[in-house]
Parts: C-alpha cells; sequence; structure tokens
C-alpha cells in the first residue's frame, strides 16, 4: 500500500510555525503599543511643565528691567495663550510695545501689571 489509487500521495506532516509566529507579533504588538502610549504621556507631561515653568516665570518678572520685561510677556505669553486668553495676551502686547523698541527703560505702569494679572488667571483657568 505504498500509493493510493490514482496517483494520490499520503498525506505528509509539515512542521507548522505559523501559531508561534502569530503568538510573537500579538506580543511584539502589545510592546509596540505600551511604547508608543508611554511616549504620548511623556510628551502630555512635558508640555503640561512647560506650560507651568512659564507661567511662574511671568509671575517672577523683574519690573525694573522694562525693556526685557516686555520681551518675556510677549515670548511666554504666546506659548501659554489658549482661545480665550488669546484676545487679552493680544491686548497687552499691543500696550507694551512703547517700552520694546526704546534705548532707555521707563518704569511699566500698573495698568500693565494689572493685565498681566488678568490674563495670568484666565489662562489658569483653561
Amino acid at each position: 500500500m505504498n500509493s493510493l489509487p490514482n496517483s494520490i500521495e499520503p498525506i505528509i506532516e509539515i512542521n507548522d510555525l505559523s501559531f508561534y509566529y502569530f503568538i510573537a507579533l500579538i506580543l511584539i504588538g502589545i510592546v509596540g503599543i505600551y511604547f508608543l502610549v508611554k511616549l504620548a504621556f511623556k510628551i502630555f507631561k512635558y508640555k503640561r511643565d512647560d506650560r507651568k515653568k512659564s507661567i511662574e516665570s511671568l509671575r517672577k518678572l523683574n519690573w525694573s528691567q522694562s525693556k526685557n520685561t516686555a520681551y518675556k510677556i510677549t515670548k511666554y505669553g504666546r506659548l501659554i495663550a489658549g482661545e480665550r486668553s488669546e484676545k487679552l495676551l493680544d491686548e497687552l502686547i499691543e500696550s507694551l510695545e512703547r517700552y520694546k523698541y526704546r534705548k532707555d527703560e521707563i518704569e511699566i505702569n500698573n495698568n500693565i501689571k494689572n493685565r498681566l494679572n488678568i490674563f495670568l488667571e484666565v489662562v489658569e483657568s483653561e
């Protein structure tokens, strides 16, 4: 009985490793997703920390150096401004224009300091 009728050969056993490949693929996928989620949390946390640092920098400004202070308010304000605070920031930057482009520094008035405090309160509530 070496051969079956009509030239049909007997079934030959083939070593099949596809199940192991499937398991390995699932494990690699799970590890990949884990690292992607970890990276996303790291980026989100970094942006959150950057925002907190910018707010702290704006709270600790040196008001005696009006030119430098005006540039810092513009720089950090643009980094942290949201939708609601964008208009406040534009008004604040517009009022700071006269302090930026001067050769000699003049003292920043209290109106601008109050505007900055209102802007920071709105940003922190967002």
